[in-house]
């Protein structure tokens, strides 16, 4: 079958999509994304003293050490604070 052009249509068929699960699908492992003291300050919106007061308050999530005296925050644990954190009554 020819279309108004002279062009076979069956052969001009549109490209198919890509499938959303092949593009969104998680592996089957997920990484953890781990945070330093400067995104937890800015995530929060905390200082840094305020973090540390709170770490010793265990009013805060403990943080993972990552070496010597390096350590990071678990983003999801991060997240999950400032979720239970309860809203303002204006």
């Amino acid at each position: 079958m020819q279309d108004h052009v002279g062009m076979n249509t069956a052969a001009t068929k549109p490209p198919k999509k890509a499938s959303s699960t092949s593009i969104t699908k998680p592996s089957s492992r997920q990484t953890e994304r781990l945070l330093r003291i400067n995104d937890v300050c800015q995530a929060t919106g905390l200082a840094r003293s305020t973090v540390y007061a709170k770490l010793q308050q265990n009013d805060f999530p403990k943080p993972v050490r990552l070496h010597g005296k390096c350590v990071a925050w678990k983003a999801s644990e991060i997240d999950a604070w400032i979720s239970a954190l309860p809203r303002a009554v204006m």
